[in-house]
C-alpha cells in the first residue's frame, strides 16, 4: 500500500510540471494566442497555489480521520481536477481544474508520509522516508516527458484523462489493500494503526487552530492575487483599485500586496504564541 501511495506522490509531483511543453496548445484551447503567454501563468500556478494550501492542513486532518480516507481522497480530488481542466472550455474552468488537482495532489505528502510513521517503528522510517522524498523529486523529472510522451500521439487533453485514469486506479487500489476498516477498535489499536484506517486519539483542544487556518487561507488567497492577477478583477473599475501601487511599480507595495505580507506576519504571530498553533514553530527553534 506505501508503494501505491508513493507512486501517487510522484504522478502528483509530475503533474506540476506536465504542462511545460503542452502550455502553448492548452492556450490555444481556452482561446488565447501564443503572444499571450503572460496570462496563461495561473495554469500552473492554480496548481502550485492549491498544492501549497494542503500541505499544512492535511497532516492534522489524517490524524483526526485515518490516513487511508485522506490518501483516497486526496486521489479522487487529483482526479476530478484532471476531468474539469481536460473538459475545461475557457481560462477560468481550466485553471479552476488545476487548483483542483494541486489541492488533491497537496494531499497525498503529508498523509503518505504519516503513513509511513504508522507501519515502521520509529528506528525503521528512514529508508521508507527517503523513497517517498526521491519518488517525489522523480516525477518532477519525468513530468515534462510524460507531457512529451502523451502529446506524441494525442492532444492535451488526454493529459488529463491519463491523470483521470491513473487517479481513480490508485485510489480504489489503495481502498482494496487497506481492507475494510475494523470497526470498534481503540483509537490506538495496533491493526487498524498500522493499516491506516484508525484515527489518532485528539482531544478536542488539539483540533486544528481556527484562527491559524483562517490566517493561512487568507495568506494563501492573496498571495495567489499578487501573483495571478486576474485579468477581470484588474479591469474593474473599483476591485482593480487593489493592484494599484502606492509607490512604484512593485507588486509588493500594492493593497492586496501589503495585505499578503501582513497576513503571513499575524500567521507567524499566531505560531509563535498560540497554545496549540496549526504550525508549531517553537518546536523547530528547540530543535
Amino acid at each position: 500500500m506505501l508503494a501505491l501511495a508513493a507512486v501517487a506522490v510522484a504522478f502528483a509531483a509530475a503533474d506540476t510540471y506536465v504542462v511545460v511543453l503542452a502550455l502553448v496548445d492548452m492556450m490555444q484551447g481556452v482561446g488565447l494566442s501564443p503572444d499571450q503567454l503572460q496570462r496563461a501563468a495561473p495554469i500552473i500556478s492554480g496548481f502550485l497555489l492549491g498544492y501549497v494550501a494542503m500541505l499544512p492542513l492535511i497532516g492534522r486532518i489524517a490524524d483526526l480521520r485515518g490516513r487511508v480516507p485522506v490518501l483516497v481522497a486526496a486521489l479522487v480530488i487529483f482526479a476530478f481536477g484532471s476531468l474539469v481542466t481536460a473538459a475545461s472550455y475557457d481560462m477560468t474552468s481550466m485553471v479552476a481544474g488545476r487548483f483542483l488537482q494541486g489541492v488533491g495532489g497537496g494531499g497525498l505528502v503529508p498523509a503518505t508520509l504519516a503513513l509511513v510513521a504508522d507501519l515502521y517503528p520509529r528506528e525503521r522510517r528512514g529508508v521508507p522516508l527517503g523513497l517517498v522524498s526521491a519518488v517525489q523529486e522523480i516525477g518532477s523529472v519525468i513530468g515534462p516527458l510524460f507531457g512529451a510522451l502523451v502529446l506524441a500521439v494525442a492532444d492535451w487533453r488526454a493529459i488529463f484523462l491519463v491523470n483521470l485514469a491513473v487517479g481513480l486506479v490508485l485510489a480504489a487500489s489503495i481502498r482494496v489493500l487497506a481492507g475494510p476498516p475494523t470497526i470498534g477498535h481503540q483509537p490506538h489499536a495496533p491493526a487498524p494503526k498500522s493499516r491506516g484506517w484508525g484515527p489518532i486519539d485528539i482531544p478536542i483542544g488539539r483540533l486544528p487552530d481556527p484562527v491559524g487556518v483562517l490566517l493561512t487561507l487568507a495568506a494563501l488567497a492573496l498571495g495567489g492575487l499578487v501573483f495571478v492577477r486576474p485579468t477581470q478583477v484588474l479591469r474593474d473599475l473599483t476591485w482593480g483599485r487593489i493592484f494599484i501601487p502606492y509607490a512604484g511599480d512593485g507588486r509588493w507595495l500594492t493593497p492586496v500586496g501589503l495585505a499578503t505580507v501582513l497576513a503571513v506576519l499575524l500567521l507567524v504571530a499566531r505560531c509563535l504564541t498560540a497554545r496549540r498553533p496549526l504550525v508549531d514553530l517553537r518546536a523547530w527553534g528547540r530543535s
